[in-house]
Parts: C-alpha cells; structure tokens; sequence
C-alpha cells in the first residue's frame, strides 16, 4: 500500500497458539485504510510460517523476519518502514473488537487531536475486568500527563492508542528494557498537542501465566524509568511532582516485595540497595501517610534497622501466607 491512513505494528514471539485470532481481529477491522506490519521477532516456533501465509492473502500485510531483539526492538523495525500517518500497536497474543480503528481514527480526525485512546478489557481465565467508562474527555497535553500518571481513566498501554506518526521523530522505544511503555509514553504526551479519550472498551488484553511479561526475570527497571519521569515531571510539570512521587513510591514499595531473599553474590542485590536507600531516604513520608497499612509499616521499620531481619520475616510471612492458602 502507498498512503495507508493507519500502520499497525504488531510484534511476534512465541505465540503461535494465539497470532492467527490476533491477525484475523485487525484483517476484520470496519476501518480499512490501514497496512499490517508483523514482525517475527526470531520466534523459534511456527509465528514466522503463520505471518508468510497471511501476507499472501491479504496486500495490507507486510512481514519482517529478524533476529531476536524484543519487544522495543521489533516495534522500532515495524516504526522504520511504517507508511502510515497514523501508528497503532497490537501485541501478538490480544485481540481487537472489529471498530476499534474505526473509533480511534474519528476521535484523532473529529478533534484534531495527536493521539486518540480508547478503553481496555483484561480477559482473565473466569472473569473479564473493564476499564473506567466515560464520555469524551478532549486534553491538552498538561491535562493528559496528570491522567497518565493517576493512571485511573487510561494507563500507560501502547495498544490502545492511535499516534500521529511525526510524533515519533527522534523518539523511539529503549530497547533491552522492561516497562518500555512507561519510558516512552509520557515523551509523547508531552510532544502532542491534543489527546482525545473515549472510555469504551476496544481492546482485549489476555491476562495468561505464561506470558513474556509474566516470566520475565526480576529487573528494577520499573523503579528507574519512574525515577526519569519523576525527573522530568519536575522539570516540565513540577504542579505534578508529589502525584509522580507518591506513584514513584508505591513502585519500590511493590518492587522490593518482588525481589527473592538476596546475598550479596546475587545479581538483584544492587536492586534491593536501591530500593532500601530510596525508602529509608523518604521513610518519614511512610509514617505520615495514612493509605500505607501498618504492616508495612512495620515491615520498613525493620528493614531500615538490617535488610536480614526484613527478609526473615518475609520469609515468616510468606510462609504464613502459603498455610493459609492450603488450609
């Protein structure tokens, strides 16, 4: 295609089980005017032999086989070649309601806006959790980061977005890193001019325990990225720093509970000295707010006293928590 409205890129790896619904649910959009640009990022299973098969059949579709890079590296290949004025991403293993481009391009036309989203469905194996319902909410991009960092109308989700391509000059996703939503998003937030919101849900996250971001291996990246945009909300929107600080908090409070009991041998442990510096840095605040229970509380007291008795009685806690599961 020469001028597509719309370049999709959707990167590949390891879910042969699931690409063809993935596919079938952008090839069957009511919007039409776009291009397909899968790209198999090395997936060592039959993603690659699926991907050729589509292309065939359809002339929207443009493939790309490369060597295994990740996440950012796969969508920064499909973002090179892309054709279109507008850039949406699909992960490989969601899917998409059939007017979801259809409604992300008549909010980004209708407002004139540099990026449109819509709502999000997190399918999990029983139930299905919906995003917040609303009408349209039209934001300059002041209004949109205050919403980005509350993360209660959107989040910080690449798929259920539309951006206008120019957006992307000079910015692209860091690659070899986790969370490299959260780095980029609040970059191009920043760059807009409008974004339009409209709570209907439009994309379907599948929520699997064998997903790459489920398995990936601990990192601290989360805590590092939000100390950057902590960094430059400071600078460019400083009214929002204690919102971001309070966001920045409750992430190395999460994080520190995630890391396995450390020595010093142990490749997370410069992780853990991070968090706990970070921590006892704003322990005073920990105090003073009345949402942190008292059992955390209590757990960062010990851990600003010595990191082994903290993780003793992590340890104490996991255990009492798994009896009470098998109970």
């Amino acid at each position: 295609m020469k001028n597509p409205k719309i370049s999709i890129i959707v990167p590949i790896y390891k879910v042969e089980i699931y690409l063809k619904k993935c596919i079938d649910s952008i090839l069957a959009q009511t919007f039409t005017d776009f291009e397909l640009i899968l790209v198999d990022d090395g997936s060592p299973d039959s993603c690659g032999k699926i991907c050729d098969e589509y292309a065939e059949k359809d002339r929207r579709i443009v493939v790309i086989h490369k060597s295994n890079g990740g996440q950012s590296s796969a969508r920064n290949v499909g973002l090179d070649i892309a054709k279109g004025e507008y850039i949406g991403f699909v992960d490989s293993d969601d899917w998409i309601e059939r007017d979801m481009y259809e409604n992300l391009y008549n909010l980004v036309i209708k407002y004139k806006s540099d990026i449109s989203i819509v709502g999000i469905n997190f399918i999990y194996p029983n139930k299905i959790r919906k995003s917040k319902q609303y009408e349209v909410r039209i934001m300059d991009s002041k209004q949109a980061m205050y919403e980005l960092i509350k993360h209660e109308i959107f989040g910080n989700y690449f798929c259920t977005k539309l951006f206008k391509k120019k957006l992307f000059n000079n910015t692209k996703f860091k690659e070899n890193l986790i969370y490299e939503d959260i780095d980029l998003l609040y970059k191009l937030f920043h760059k807009a001019q409008t974004i339009v919101a409209k709570g209907v849900c439009k994309y379907n996250y599948l929520q699997r325990e064998n997903s790459t971001v489920r398995n990936r291996k601990f990192k601290n990246d989360e805590f590092y990225v939000k100390q950057e945009r902590l960094n430059f909300i400071t600078e460019n929107y400083p009214e929002f720093r204690e919102l971001c600080e309070l966001d920045l908090y409750e992430t190395a409070l999460a994080n520190l509970g995630k890391i396995p009991l450390l020595e010093k041998e142990n490749p997370n442990y410069n992780n853990f000295i991070a968090l706990r510096e970070y921590l006892n840095k704003n322990y005073k605040y920990t105090l003073r707010n009345k949402n942190i229970l008292l059992k955390t509380k209590f757990l960062l007291l010990i851990l600003k006293v010595s990191p082994k008795l903290y993780i003793f009685f992590l340890k104490l806690i996991k255990i009492k928590n798994e009896r009470g599961k098998s109970c």
